[in-house]
């Protein structure tokens, strides 16, 4: 029975919907479910049968949403959540594990300086420990004392900074100097990015001609044409700026910058290569995730999840760089992060292309495309529940391609 079972869930999981069902449910006819009876004719609901209505109850339910559940079960984000609870503390030579106060100091690596007069909510797991709030340094002492080789996550949103979860551990202090009060955790966040209006948008088709927002593009003007390829540029306008993604300990989801195209149920046409698709009743939907640019550094180690021997655990600001992100064949380059140094910029640039293909658009038919840029956004999230997540919210303005037959 139990193997039956496992094998019709494996079923779900790997066979496109209508055949992973029409599998399922032989096997679970052939499970020795007996429908017994009660007392004068009442029945009774044995367990497989229970399975087999909860199962076509989804199936059934999903289809009238117009999301395919089966679809969601392959769709796994695979971004490791942080460390919570206990790492254990292994200290490098020169340091020694200790139990005090946390001195957290706040920057912005992007800009520099003190972030100030800002609350920083502390969670040891799930559970908020306390929230200091930083002074005129960006400077906080807290209330409670912390053990080195503790994992924490300090939360941060608010004053036009990037809403972040920042996992760490407690490091280990100095060995010798016993005359210390607290244990120094160094924390970084900057403002987020300036995307406003359609100017961050940058829209060319394969032909070299730039797009602005609802431009018309004419299939009639090339008869022979059935696809044409579209390069998206999302580009950071504001110096110092621009986007983290961290994992949200709460809503269990990585808050991504993403681009999301929509057909407002009007198009036929389809885009065979975004990262991500999924139909939400009669609108088709696909999206693309932004690299941040903003690649980890540590001293002395390349984490401080598991504080390694040669690891003292303290974070140094991120690095910014070119990174590229291949999902499902589909690939997104650059750094949504502008860092100026002097006259030296380096990133603030993300970059995309996908194919559209025609399909049945006829002459004298329209269709919209509609470009997003939405922040806090999970596409993992969407396959499951129709939307970005609990926090995701748009940036800017729509940019709209109108689709001529």
């Amino acid at each position: 029975m139990n193997t039956r079972k496992s094998e019709a869930m494996r079923l779900i999981k790997s066979t496109p919907s209508c055949l992973a069902f029409a599998l399922m449910y032989p096997l679970l006819l052939l499970s020795s479910i007996p429908m017994g009876r009660k007392r004068s004719g009442d029945v009774e609901i044995g367990t497989g049968w229970m399975v087999v209505i909860v199962v076509a109850v989804v199936f059934v339910g999903s289809a009238l949403a117009g999301v395919n559940p089966f679809w969601k079960l392959s769709t796994t984000d695979t971004t490791a959540p942080p460390t919570t609870g206990t790492a254990g503390c292994n200290p490098p030579a020169g340091y020694t594990c200790t139990s005090l106060p946390l001195g957290l100091s706040l920057t912005n690596p992007m800009a520099g300086g003190a972030i100030t007069s800002q609350d920083i909510k502390l969670y040891n797991g799930l559970a908020t420990t306390e929230t200091p709030q930083t002074g005129s340094g960006g400077t906080v002492t807290s209330a409670l004392t912390y053990q080195s080789g503790q994992a924490l996550t300090a939360y941060m949103t608010g004053n036009s900074l990037v809403t972040l979860y920042q996992p760490f551990v407690v490091p280990p202090n100095p060995t010798g100097n016993t005359g210390l009060t607290t244990i120094q955790v160094p924390l970084y966040n900057f403002l987020l990015g300036g995307w406003t209006g359609t100017a961050f948008w940058q829209v060319t088709g394969s032909g070299g001609t730039t797009f602005t927002d609802n431009t018309q593009y004419f299939w009639s003007q090339f008869p022979s044409t059935t696809s044409t390829t579209i390069t998206v540029n999302i580009n950071e306008p504001t110096n110092n700026r621009g986007y983290k993604t961290s994992y949200d300990i709460l809503n269990a989801l990585t808050q991504y910058l993403v681009v999301e195209a929509s057909d407002a149920a009007s198009a036929t046409e389809t885009i065979p290569n975004s990262q991500f698709f999924n139909k939400v009743g009669t609108t088709s939907y696909w999206q693309w995730i932004m690299p941040d640019g903003l690649t980890p550094n540590y001293a002395n180690g390349p984490s401080v999840g598991v504080m390694p021997t040669a690891n003292t655990g303290r974070l140094l600001p991120w690095l910014v760089t070119s990174q590229q992100l291949t999902i499902n064949g589909a690939t997104v380059t650059g750094s949504a992060t502008l860092q100026v140094v002097g006259n030296t910029a380096t990133g603030g640039n993300d970059n995309f292309n996908f194919i559209l293909n025609k399909g049945s658009l006829g002459s004298g038919s329209s269709a919209t495309i509609s470009l997003k840029l939405f922040k806090y956004y999970s596409p993992y999230y969407f396959a499951i529940n129709g939307n970005g997540g609990p926090n995701a919210a748009q940036i800017g303005s729509t940019f709209r391609l109108l689709i001529m037959g």
